[in-house]
């Protein structure tokens, strides 16, 4: 396991690797072939932008104990998702062995996916199944992040067994025989995250259609509480936001902030920070509003380094894509920065971490591409790590159109 100081910013076998070691040392070695970045070096895109970290971000308001726990360390969430460890039997231990190396830039929390099924959309019972994580998984990996620094979150997600609809469209023929089933899921993993210490637990994920029965999650809360003694939060989606009635009975307010960034292939840093201002910022204040002083946090949202991706960043990266590299990694630098000027936003988790990717991949996970180094930039409190993630080696945008003429990586 890598120590919590290194940093290894791989970009592919083909691209030049650089690494800070104990010490501080860099080192970096030639690759056996010539790579694009090598026969064209890139302008560092990414650098001579290098916003305030999080710890300059505008004053917020103090929060409760529970809920600064819930947010880690530095005030503020920033964190990763990890989307169902444990499905098909997909392995864990690669996800683990990056816990340092998200610790050292910055990273302070990860959420675990514990997905739940309904028989249909209209069912009545909730119950584990294919991608559901065991509890010896969850505890495995809840375990290794603590030991790494990091705070673990838990949140449940509702899937169907017949077409995998979105959650946001299920609607039970019983409404009390469904909460009820729910109830009993949910207070089993509130006992789990509190033998394990988690500091926030989700009531839920963007259930849109049930957001409606308000007596039914107050309860779902009440009893929550009474097996977890953390922060409660529930994440539905902006449109929603400022409708739910029942973000009393939480800590924190929560969106999936998957905000349209317009029809360009590739934005530019400069038309993402337009997106936010101009379209954006308003909707989140309109939440703000509706949430009457509860900090609220972007519990999931992410870009896929496709090109055409960014209109609807809800969408998974689709086959024959071309890269985008570049764009995704300012994606992530607008919503850092315009996060830095929100002060009733509290943090985000971006959607999300998968060990091994490469610049040749075109999904949402940020590892190993210029949107790990724009992470590191803005949240590691290490100088060493910030620098290294300042190098021209960022700085995609010369080389894509070469990277997207070699062939792809399975």
């Amino acid at each position: 396991m890598r120590r919590p100081s290194a940093l290894r910013l791989a970009l592919t076998a083909a691209v030049l690797a650089t690494t800070v070691v104990a010490g501080g040392a860099v080192a970096s070695p030639a690759p056996p072939v010539p790579s694009p970045l090598q026969v064209q070096p890139p302008t560092n895109l990414l650098g001579p932008r290098t916003s305030a970290p999080a710890d300059l971000h505008v004053a917020r308001r103090p929060v409760s104990s529970r809920v600064k726990a819930a947010l880690g360390a530095g005030g503020e969430l920033r964190g990763i998702d990890l989307n169902n460890v444990d499905l098909a039997g997909r392995a864990f231990a690669s996800t683990i062995a990056d816990f340092p190396r998200m610790a050292a830039e910055g990273i302070n929390t990860v959420s675990i996916y514990v997905y739940l099924y309904l028989p249909d959309m209209n069912g009545n019972t909730v119950s584990t199944g294919p991608g559901t994580p065991s509890d010896t998984v969850i505890q495995l990996v809840t375990r290794a992040a603590q030991a790494s620094g990091l705070a673990v979150h838990l949140m449940p997600v509702l899937r169907n067994n017949t077409d995998g609809s979105w959650q946001g469209y299920y609607l039970p023929t019983s409404v009390p025989a469904f909460f009820a089933s729910y109830t009993a899921q949910l207070d089993h993993y509130a006992d789990l995250a509190q033998s394990l210490g988690m500091t926030l637990f989700y009531l839920g994920a963007e259930d849109v259609y049930l957001e409606s029965f308000v007596a039914q999650w107050r309860a779902l809360a009440k009893s929550v509480r009474r097996h977890y003694s953390g922060a409660l939060s529930y994440m539905t989606i902006p449109l929603t936001a400022p409708t739910v009635k029942f973000w009393d009975a939480v800590d924190l307010a929560a969106v999936s902030a998957y905000f349209s960034m317009g029809e360009d292939a590739r934005p530019t840093y400069e038309r993402f920070l337009a997106a936010w201002r101009e379209a954006h910022i308003p909707t989140v204040n309109k939440i703000l509003k509706a949430i009457k002083g509860r900090p609220l946090i972007y519990a999931e949202t992410g870009y896929n380094s496709q090109a055409g991706s960014f209109t609807h960043p809800n969408d998974p990266a689709q086959p024959g894509g071309q890269l985008a590299l570049q764009a995704q990694a300012d994606g992530y630098r607008a919503l850092l920065d315009t996060l830095a000027k929100t002060a009733g936003v509290y943090g985000v988790s971006w959607w999300y971490w998968a060990s091994g990717t490469t610049v040749n991949d075109q999904g949402y996970s940020p590892a190993g591409k210029p949107a790990e180094c724009v992470l590191a930039q803005h949240w590691s409190t290490d100088a060493n790590i910030r620098a290294l993630a300042s190098q021209p080696l960022c700085g995609l945008s010369p080389a894509e159109s070469l990277l997207n003429a070699v062939p792809r990586v399975p």
